[in-house]
């Protein structure tokens, strides 16, 4: 695809997007300890997200599958303990 005379490649900006996106989700959970997950169930903490971040359904339904994951890592850290 072509704009203003140049090229542009809307693969490179699709993957650069998810980048950017993941990268934001990364730092709101993590960097400024919006939430503690550690002994936190899923749905705690998506209630958490929900209520004290205000996050809008599509963006909890977009992050959802990463604070799963962080969720088990979370708990499979305390269980090692």
């Amino acid at each position: 695809m072509v704009i203003n005379g140049e090229e542009f490649d809307m693969d490179q900006f699709e993957k650069d997007m998810a980048e950017d996106d993941a990268e934001y989700m990364e730092k709101m959970i993590h960097e400024d300890n919006l939430m503690d997950l550690t002994g936190k169930s899923f749905e705690e903490a998506m209630e958490y997200l929900r209520v004290y971040v205000k996050l809008e359904p599509d963006e909890l339904e977009d992050i959802a599958p990463y604070i799963k994951y962080e969720v088990e890592m979370s708990n499979k850290k305390t269980d090692n303990a």
